[in-house]
């Protein structure tokens, strides 16, 4: 479990500096394009660490294993991506940021469910806590909620739906392997979105900035995936996603000291709340309950 949360802390940084940057990265060009270029990168850096080292994992893989691998690859490597990066092209990186991290209540309710994870008092104490942060205090006016607060609310349940099925998955497939699932199988699909839509012409009129930010995504998104499910393995789905609700914190952080220039109290106070709310749950939770899997 330690291992876990350590490895869901370094998925929380990543995360957080990844949004914050990719607000500026899609500015440069079409954000479904953007993302379909730094995913076919990933995709293709994972091939090649799969095929060196999970040849044998491969091989043994069975009907029921490649259908939850394409499934993961279709719910979570394509239509989220789609909608969560052209959300982000319409709202700030915070309030970006702020949604997505909603992603662990969502999965803390499925796990109950359908991974049949246990939830003490503390726990739940817990995730009240870091869910008034992210909801109430944190930045995000709901009065001026449009289709891009939509888009990324969308594309936030279709991961967490993809974080349970990934975690049953996980049971018997190596991380690296469902890591490159996702980005494999959900490319294609990405990759046909940006052809029918026509996007795919800019590629011939990129510049060096297009390049860099094409680049730098792709750095974010593969430290993001390897890290992230390798603490998924690790660790309870809803332990590990109330760890990611503080990545919103990174990214207000970045925000505040490069283009607001303002630390709003009500942002600290949210920060301070969704803080606590992982403290409690992650120290007080586990000494009333055994965590570890």
């Amino acid at each position: 479990m330690k291992k876990g949360i350590q490895l869901a802390l370094l998925t929380t940084a990543i995360s957080g500096f990844s949004i914050f940057a990719s607000k500026f990265f899609i500015a440069t060009m079409d954000p479904i394009l953007f993302t379909t270029l730094k995913n076919l990168l990933v995709a293709v850096v994972l091939s090649v660490i799969v095929y060196i080292s999970q040849k044998k994992a491969i091989s043994e893989l069975n009907h029921k294993q490649w259908k939850q691998l394409v499934i993961i690859g279709i719910i979570g490597g394509s239509i989220p991506f789609a909608l969560f990066f052209t959300g982000l092209s319409k709202i700030t990186a915070i309030e970006g940021a702020l949604i997505h991290k909603t992603l662990f209540i969502w999965v803390a309710i499925m796990s109950v469910f359908f991974l049949k994870e246990k939830v003490n008092r503390y726990q739940i104490l817990g995730y009240i806590a870091a869910t008034i942060g992210v909801l109430f205090f944190a930045g995000v006016s709901y009065k001026t909620m449009g289709i891009g607060h939509l888009m990324i609310a969308a594309a936030t349940v279709f991961w967490s739906v993809e974080y349970i099925i990934a975690k049953k998955a996980l049971e018997n497939i190596p991380s690296t392997v469902v890591s490159w699932a996702r980005m494999f199988f959900g490319v294609i699909i990405l990759l046909g979105i940006s052809i029918f839509q026509g996007s795919f012409t800019q590629i011939a009129t990129f510049g060096s900035a297009q390049i860099l930010a094409i680049l730098s995504g792709s750095v974010f998104l593969l430290g993001y995936v390897l890290t992230w499910y390798s603490a998924l393995s690790k660790a309870r789905a809803s332990a590990v996603s109330l760890v990611l609700a503080a990545s919103p914190i990174i990214t207000g952080v970045l925000s505040a000291i490069f283009i607001s220039h303002t630390f709003p109290q009500a942002q600290i106070l949210g920060w301070v709340m969704i803080i606590g709310g992982v403290a409690v749950t992650l120290l007080f939770g586990r000494v009333k309950q055994n965590l570890a899997l």
